[in-house]
């Protein structure tokens, strides 16, 4: 049967063998790399804890099948092209209980352990089913409060709150890098995650009938089941967000469970706050929109948005300049297709986009502050900017580092032939290319 396990297989994880506690120690050891760490040993568990499933872009890659480069394409294309499901089953639930499972305890401030790569499952009045990743505070052995932002989860649940009524939910914990992409993407509304997972894997997503709700989860490590109370709020955080700041006490809606199953030999997935996985997956649905858009404007050839801005607040995008003016049109549009971004910079198709370096000779050679940084006070952001107004009103900010249209010779970057790039690379173990 298909999963994380799969995933693992294709790696080279490091595995871990020592004791060490699911209360800080596990996530501060896994913080100081961004490989698939396995901890074996969990005290009070049986239960191996994975750490950084989805931490680089190049595992994300792997268990897609393409290039790195090429990610933000196949989102898109999973999207226009979608897959499909196949039931392979159903669960046999047994009591919940929340204190079998190594949930983590991240840091000192946090309110309590967390699960944080849990996807929620559920479907609304009509049938149409919605996949997201909720972060979800265990309150005892069989509650969690869950904290639900004003999207398609939080539709359905009011839906069924107006009319004094549970939401049922599955929350699969377990899932390898394409099924957690697909779910993390932004959709229309109606449209089923899993399929654009299925796309992303070039396989049916397996799934199983649930046991105490009426609803089908996917086949993952571990499948908890119950309902969102209906009228039901409870304090919910502090717990650290994307930039590693702290996000406030709110209050927020609960699930009481009502059955829980492991696979044989499970093995619990647990993300990392303001980790690479929590960025990569938060931001890199996000570079389609910013493609799509750009290129209504220009011509654009990719997109990013970088680890260190947290792959939320700091964008790149690649062009293929044709206009003077096609570097603060690709600001503009990047800006507009994703609107919590704060600094954009705009380069050309010969600088990589995945390299800092390349990225900060683009800017110390082909910028000019007074004409090519572009300023833009007082508009709506991203409320997790700590710099932010409470409403999230910031100053953005966009660097057009693009050559000069007609005096390109100027910023020719030297070069060796094309017939010598290989065997230069075979010598040196250089992945970039020499040559033109």
């Amino acid at each position: 049967m298909e999963g994380l396990k799969d995933f693992l297989d294709k790696i080279e994880p490091v595995v871990v063998e020592r004791e060490f506690s699911p209360e800080y120690e596990i996530p501060a050891v896994a913080r100081n790399t961004d490989k698939v760490v396995i901890f074996n040993d969990v005290v009070g568990s049986e239960i191996p804890v994975a750490i950084n499933i989805a931490g680089t872009r190049e595992n994300i890659a792997l268990d897609i099948g393409c290039e790195v480069s090429e990610i933000p394409r196949a989102i898109q294309n999973g999207i226009d092209s979608p897959g499909e499901t196949v039931n392979v089953g159903s669960i046999s639930s047994e009591k919940p209980d929340l204190n079998k499972i190594p949930v983590l305890k991240h840091f000192e401030d946090d309110a309590g352990r967390y699960i944080t790569s849990g996807v929620v499952v559920a479907e609304d009045s009509e049938g149409n089913r919605n996949a997201s990743i909720h972060r979800m505070l265990v309150k005892n052995g069989d509650r969690l409060g869950i904290r639900i932002v004003e999207r398609h989860l939080h539709k359905m649940y009011r839906e069924a709150e107006k009319n004094g009524d549970p939401l049922e939910v599955a929350v699969a914990i377990g899932l390898d890098p394409s099924v957690l992409l697909g779910v993390c993407t932004r959709v229309p509304e109606g449209f089923d995650e899993f399929r654009l997972s299925s796309a992303l894997k070039g396989a049916p997503v397996e799934m199983l009938d649930c046991d105490t709700v009426e609803l089908k989860a996917p086949n993952a490590e571990i499948v908890l089941e119950g309902r969102i109370l209906p009228d039901v709020r409870e304090p919910e955080g502090p717990f650290v967000d994307i930039t590693g700041t702290y996000d406030g006490v709110r209050q927020q809606p609960v699930i009481e469970l009502s059955g829980m199953h492991f696979r044989d030999e499970a093995v619990y997935h647990g993300l990392l706050p303001a980790g690479n996985e929590h960025k990569l997956l938060m931001g890199m649905p996000y570079e389609p929109l910013i493609i799509n858009e750009v290129n209504k404007h220009c011509k654009a050839v990719n997109a990013i948005l970088t680890e260190g801005g947290s792959c939320y607040l700091h964008g790149v995008v690649q062009i293929e300049k044709q206009n003077s003016d096609d570097g603060v049109k690709a600001i503009e549009a990047a800006m507009k297709a994703h609107k919590s971004m704060k600094h954009c910079v705009v380069v050309d198709s010969d600088i990589d986009i995945y390299d800092s370096s390349d990225l900060e000779y683009a800017l110390a050679t082909r910028v000019k502050g007074d004409e090519d940084i572009h300023v833009y006070p007082d508009v709506r952001g991203s409320t997790l900017d700590p710099r932010g107004l409470e409403d999230g009103t910031v100053c953005k900010t966009g660097v057009d580092a693009t050559k000069i249209l007609g005096d390109e010779k100027r910023f020719q970057r030297a070069v060796v032939p094309k017939e010598n790039s290989d065997k230069i690379k075979e010598v040196s173990g250089d992945k970039k290319d020499v040559s033109d």
